[in-house]
């Protein structure tokens, strides 16, 4: 059993076999043959049915083998396939499966490439379509192919080898194929449903209605080509009658279809196909020369209905410029009118001109003069700027002399505690000294020793007495540095800086800036 719930449906078969019509009827039943698929064309007025992304991967194969992309090769099967195209194979094949219900894909090219799909999708199932080689060739010729035009004979050795692939692929997997004759679905196409649910187990009612019996020709069945094939041609017969034992559904003997009256005469086997060659390109000539006819009549027919509308459209025209006419006399007074207003008008321009211009100069020179005052002050906030910084340099000098005079003022203070000090010491010697005396009688003794104390005392005392007048000296010294500092704000306060510095607050005051 296949893992997958749903086979895939790959019809083939050689080209102008019937693959497209067995396509639309198994489309019309239900499978998803592809959703983008190849559009319709003279030679395939329903459509080609085929999957776009498929027929892309043949045709890229064909060519990296150096093939025909359209697959006109006479190899039954193509094997060595490059490992990037494998990879898209396998991408088509994981999107078939993906989708709900039975997939598929149709395309003649698939008969080279059977093997090749029997091992990528072990549940496919192959509808393999066949049709007389006569019928085939004869339809071939009639599409036109360019390379049966050159080399005609080539049509039936691509006939052999296409359905020489599928019967022995039939051989090989019997129950993954199914075979018809194309006559077989022409006549009733419920029998591809019918055999599809024997065979397969798919339950697929196709819509016999789609089938236009106008599209196939095989009036050449009643002429002498097929007598001709049997004659010179039997390797053909024979692979058409073992297709014919091998469909579904056995037939009645292919002999029918060959006229009995055969033709003895000897003939060159490959100009055997040139008359008919030139019978169907003629009678393809031909047909093209009636659509061409046809298409010459109803242009003509466009082409007097469209002369019939222009003289209509030109009389309306003539009754538009008549009206158009006399309403460009009713202008032209109109404007005679007017152009003695538009003088007068032009004159009253030319003095506001003159005006304008007169207002223009003024403007200049307001211009120009306000580039001179804004030069002025450009140079004058250059000069406030520079004023500014020495400002501040005798701003931070100041500072500076403040700091120093505080210091100063508080070593004066230390000094004059330690003085007071000292005084106080001194009185109290001083009391001493007197005491000493009114007991120096009683002391003796101890006035020499006394009086080397005051002599200890006395060098002190002149030393603080030394300290002091150094002091007395600092503080001259400061009091000295103070009233220059005091003469130096003076100076600056009628220095040009001072001056500027007014200035500039009045200027500020008129221009309505803040002044900090």
């Amino acid at each position: 059993m296949s893992d997958f719930p749903h086979p895939i449906l790959i019809v083939t078969g050689m080209h102008r076999s019937g693959t497209s019509l067995t396509a639309s009827l198994l489309q019309s039943a239900g499978v998803d043959m592809g959703s983008n698929l190849m559009g319709p064309i003279e030679s395939n007025m329903k459509g080609h049915f085929e999957d776009l992304e498929v027929v892309q991967f043949h045709e890229s194969v064909l060519e990296a083998c150096n093939f025909p992309p359209q697959g006109w090769v006479t190899q039954e099967k193509i094997t060595e396939i490059p490992e990037n195209l494998r990879i898209r194979a396998q991408e088509i094949i994981a999107s078939k499966r993906k989708k709900a219900g039975i997939t598929g894909w149709k395309d003649p090219r698939g008969t080279l490439f059977l093997e090749f799909w029997q091992s990528q999708v072990p549940e496919a199932k192959f509808i393999f379509v066949y049709r007389t080689p006569w019928e085939v060739i004869d339809s071939l010729y009639r599409r036109g192919d360019h390379i049966f035009q050159e080399f005609p004979y080539l049509a039936l050795e691509f006939w052999i080898s296409y359905n020489s692939a599928i019967l022995s692929f039939c051989n090989q997997y019997p129950h993954h194929s199914i075979l018809f004759n194309i006559d077989q679905i022409r006549h009733n196409p419920q029998v591809l449903g019918q055999a599809i649910h024997e065979k397969f187990q798919l339950s697929l009612a196709p819509q016999s209605e789609i089938y236009d019996v106008s599209l196939f020709h095989n009036q050449v069945s009643q002429s002498s080509r097929p007598a001709i094939i049997q004659e010179f041609f039997p390797e053909a017969i024979t692979i058409f009658q073992h297709l014919e034992h091998r469909c579904y559904y056995t037939r009645v003997q292919s002999d029918s279809y060959i006229s009995q009256q055969t033709h003895k005469q000897i003939f060159d086997e490959k100009s055997l196909f040139q008359d008919w060659l030139k019978l169907r390109t003629a009678e393809k000539v031909q047909k093209e020369n009636q659509l061409l006819l046809s298409d010459m009549q109803q242009y003509n027919q466009e082409l007097e209905s469209t002369v019939n509308q222009t003289n209509e459209e030109l009389k309306q025209i003539k009754k538009e410029q008549n009206s158009l006419i006399q309403e460009w006399e009713n202008a032209q007074q109109c404007n005679q009118e007017l152009e003695s207003t538009i003088n007068q008008t032009n004159e009253e321009l030319k003095q506001i001109k003159k005006e304008q211009d007169s207002l223009i100069q003024e403007w200049e020179n307001a211009q120009q003069c306000n580039q001179e005052l804004e030069s002025t002050i450009n140079q004058t906030n250059e000069e406030l700027k520079q004023i500014k910084k020495e400002q501040d340099s005798l701003i931070q000098e100041w500072e500076n002399a403040q700091q120093c005079n505080q210091e100063l003022e508080s070593t004066i203070n230390q000094t004059n505690e330690e003085l007071k000090q000292i005084k106080k010491e001194q009185d109290s010697l001083i009391q001493e000294w007197e005491n000493a005396q009114q007991c120096n009688q009683e002391l003796e003794s101890t006035i020499n020793q006394t009086n080397e104390e005051l002599k200890q005392i006395k060098k002190e005392q002149d030393s603080l007495i030394q300290e002091w007048e150094n002091a007395q000296f600092q503080l001259e010294k400061a009091l000295q540095g103070w009233e220059e500092t005091q003469n130096l704000v003076q100076a600056m306060k009628s220095s040009k800086f001072w001056k500027l510095r007014q200035l500039w607050f009045q200027i500020k005051h008129r221009l309505g800036l803040p002044i900090k």
